[in-house]
């Protein structure tokens, strides 16, 4: 059937049906092209948080050991200034304890 253009009107428009599975088709297809780049980005985010985590705990662990080390040294320290402390008044202990005893003979 050809209209008063010579163009085939059966043959260029599509039926109800055919536009609506080709819209179904290109919808389902968006769909999906969509949810692959969610989970992909899901996936990137969820690997960036990952490493930030690791990264954050590897820097808790070395402030805490830095932490620790500084105490154990200031402690080291102070443990050598009580033993010089200590073993200078046993030197005077000893003197004094000497005249004392020099003093009743």
């Amino acid at each position: 059937m050809y209209n008063n253009y010579d163009y085939d009107d059966v043959h260029s428009f599509k039926t109800w049906m055919e536009e609506t599975r080709e819209w179904r088709t290109h919808t389902h297809e968006h769909i999906e092209d969509s949810t692959e780049k969610i989970m992909s980005n899901i996936d990137e985010t969820r690997e960036e948080i990952n490493n930030n985590i690791k990264a954050s705990e590897k820097k808790i662990t070395d402030k805490i050991d830095t932490v620790i080390n500084n105490y154990i040294i200031s402690m080291d320290n102070k443990l050598d200034e009580i033993k010089e402390t200590q073993s200078s008044h046993t030197n005077l202990l000893t003197q004094i304890w000497n005249k004392i005893r020099s003093i009743g003979t």
